[in-house]
């Protein structure tokens, strides 16, 4: 994570069957395996933190996939001609605020408008995924998204789209859950924090938060 931001698309290379070559290494997998595309899939991820209300313990909203059943963070894949500020905000409504109520769900739409006007990008580039192959691979653009207390108190949650289950999951390397996120969304997470925490823009407390680093 981290370092001199670089775009792999600038140094693909071809297979003698014309396939594109995972810039990272070989995986064992030949072929497009479950990635829509050759080579880079353009996905997106938001990271949304707060403080738990009463306990005060820093919170990311992850998703239960259907797909795996593990918890993630929302995200998806960057529609054609789509910015990725659009995704963000699309896949974060539809994944976490399928809301049947009205009243609940207009308030789920404003406190996300709200939150996603301004946000910091954390990582873009290569992410380890388990559906990576020889030939397709999948680069991320993270953005870290830290709720004020009147959003992080009120904002209501339902699963939606391609999730099974949401919450609010504690950031905590004790919190079995959390150690075992999907892909390398832990790491993505981790960078988040960090990167808030060496701003001063998060207090997490007397010790360094997860992902510290020496």
């Amino acid at each position: 994570m981290g370092g001199e931001e670089r775009h792999l698309r600038d140094c693909i290379q071809f297979d003698a069957n014309g396939r594109p070559i995972n810039p990272v290494g070989r995986t064992g997998i030949a072929g497009r395996g479950l990635l829509g595309k050759w080579g880079p899939n353009h996905a997106a991820d938001p990271i949304v933190t707060r403080y738990h209300p009463t306990t005060g313990a820093l919170q990311v909203v992850a998703i239960q996939r259907k797909d795996t059943g593990q918890w993630a963070i929302p995200g998806g894949m960057v529609d054609a001609g789509e910015a990725v500020s659009v995704t963000v905000k699309r896949e974060f409504k539809e994944e976490a605020g399928e809301i049947e109520d009205p009243v609940q769900r207009a308030e789920f739409e404003r406190m996300t408008d709200t939150l996603f006007a301004s946000g910091t990008q954390v990582y873009r580039g290569y992410v380890d995924d388990p559906r990576i192959t020889d030939n397709a691979w999948i680069e991320t653009t993270a953005f870290h998204f830290h709720c004020p207390k009147e959003v992080g108190d009120k904002m209501p949650l339902a699963a939606g789209d391609d999730a099974g289950k949401v919450m609010w999951l504690d950031i905590s390397t004790a919190n079995e859950t959390y150690q075992q996120l999907y892909g390398a969304h832990r790491a993505l997470i981790d960078e988040a924090v960090w990167s808030a925490w060496s701003r001063g823009a998060l207090r997490c407390g007397i010790v360094a938060p997860p992902g510290q680093r020496n």
